[in-house]
C-alpha cells in the first residue's frame, strides 16, 4: 500500500506540475511588491547591457566591460533574491496542496 501511495503522489506531481509552477509564479507576481520589483530591476539591468543579455539568454561570450561585471553583479543578485522567493513560494504552495490531497485521499 506504501508503494501505491507513493506512485499515486509522484504520478498526481508530475501531471500538475507546470501548471502549478506556472500559476505558483502568476499569484507571487500579483500578491508580492517586492517580487515584482525584483523582476522589473532584473529587466532594466538586461535592457541597459545589451551585451549581457545575449551572454545570459543566448550563452553568447564576450567579454565584459567593467561597467557590465557590475551589472552582472547586480543582476545575479536580484537573480537569487528573487529565485529564493519563488521557493518559498512553491514550498508554502506545495505543502497547502499536500495538505488538501491528504486530507481528501483518506
Amino acid at each position: 500500500m506504501k508503494i501505491l501511495n507513493n506512485l499515486f503522489i509522484k504520478n498526481y506531481c508530475e501531471e500538475c506540475f507546470a501548471e502549478f509552477t506556472s500559476d505558483t509564479f502568476v499569484n507571487l507576481r500579483k500578491s508580492n511588491k517586492q517580487y515584482e520589483i525584483l523582476l522589473k530591476r532584473k529587466k532594466q539591468i538586461l535592457d541597459n547591457a545589451p551585451r549581457l543579455r545575449e551572454i545570459l539568454e543566448n550563452q553568447y561570450s564576450s567579454e565584459l566591460s567593467k561597467k557590465e561585471v557590475k551589472s552582472l553583479k547586480k543582476y545575479l543578485k536580484l537573480d537569487d533574491d528573487s529565485r529564493e522567493m519563488e521557493e518559498k513560494e512553491m514550498f508554502f504552495r506545495g505543502m497547502i496542496e499536500m495538505y488538501h490531497l491528504l486530507k481528501n485521499f483518506n
